[in-house]
């Protein structure tokens, strides 16, 4: 299994504007492939995980996720952020890459091999230099596409 079994060109933001992890978490729900009320669903639910601690894994990435009662498998969104933003990360260094996890509510362990493979990604390395260096949409989708789970 790779992250494009769970992640599309659409669902990939390469330069979200947010000024707060509420307002970038919005916008990453909105552009999952899901129904509206899924969305919000997601949403709500991600709000309600950042509360309990922050999903900032350190290294400029933050992995918030979310669950829906009306998914049978998980999908994501990504967002490279056009500025760096306080999320309250673990090593407290903002972030500049958000990943967004959304999860069936039945099943909800099935988040855990793309959060463990996605944590990695806090600890540096090439891939998140290329995805900062990444000039659009599709080439980001391209370098996150074949990344195993």
């Amino acid at each position: 299994m790779k992250l494009s079994d769970i992640l599309t060109v659409r669902s990939v933001l390469p330069a979200l504007e947010a000024k707060s992890a509420d307002e970038a978490i919005r916008a990453l729900a909105r552009a999952l492939p899901l129904k509206w009320s899924c969305q919000d669903e997601v949403e709500l639910s991600a709000f309600a995980r950042e509360r309990a601690g922050s999903t900032g894994v350190g290294g400029g990435v933050a992995l918030p996720h979310g669950s829906c009662g009306h998914l049978s498998e998980p999908r994501l969104a990504f967002a490279r952020l056009a500025g760096p933003l306080d999320f309250g990360a673990s090593d407290g260094r903002p972030i500049r890459l958000l990943f967004l996890l959304a999860v069936p509510r039945e099943g909800f362990y099935c988040h855990l091999f793309p959060l463990a493979t996605l944590s990695q990604l806090g600890g540096g390395g090439a891939l998140p230099r290329a995805l900062l260096a990444a000039g659009t949409r599709e080439e980001l989708f391209r370098i996150l596409a074949e990344v195993p789970l």
